[in-house]
C-alpha cells in the first residue's frame, strides 16, 4: 500500500503499477494479500462435475492431480468437499 486518503487508497500491484481504488469499493469487499500470508497458503479451486458422475472417483482424481503439482503440500493433505449444487452440476 502506498497511501490511504480520504476518498481513495493507492495500492502498488505486483507489476509495480499504482492502482487508485475508491474507499467505498474497499469497504464493500474483502481484500486478500497473498504475499503477506507467509510461506504457506490454502487455495480453494472450484471444480464441477455432472450429476451422474462418480463423485468419489472425481475426488480421487483431484487429489492425484494436486499431488503432481509442484509446491502443493501433502501435510495436511489436500481435501475435496462438495460445496453445492448447480443446475446441472455438483460443485466441489
Amino acid at each position: 500500500m502506498i497511501e490511504i486518503g480520504l476518498r481513495a487508497t493507492k495500492i502498488r500491484n505486483p507489476d509495480n503499477l499504482v492502482v487508485v481504488v475508491p474507499n467505498n469499493e474497499i469497504m464493500q469487499r474483502d481484500i486478500i494479500n497473498y504475499t503477506m500470508s507467509g510461506e504457506h497458503i490454502r487455495l480453494r479451486i472450484p471444480f464441477s462435475c455432472a450429476y451422474d458422475s462418480d463423485i468419489e472417483k472425481a475426488e480421487l482424481l483431484l487429489r492425484e492431480a494436486a499431488a503432481e503439482v509442484l509446491g502443493v503440500q501433502m501435510d495436511p493433505e489436500p481435501i475435496v468437499l462438495v460445496r453445492g449444487f448447480g443446475p446441472s452440476e455438483v460443485n466441489l
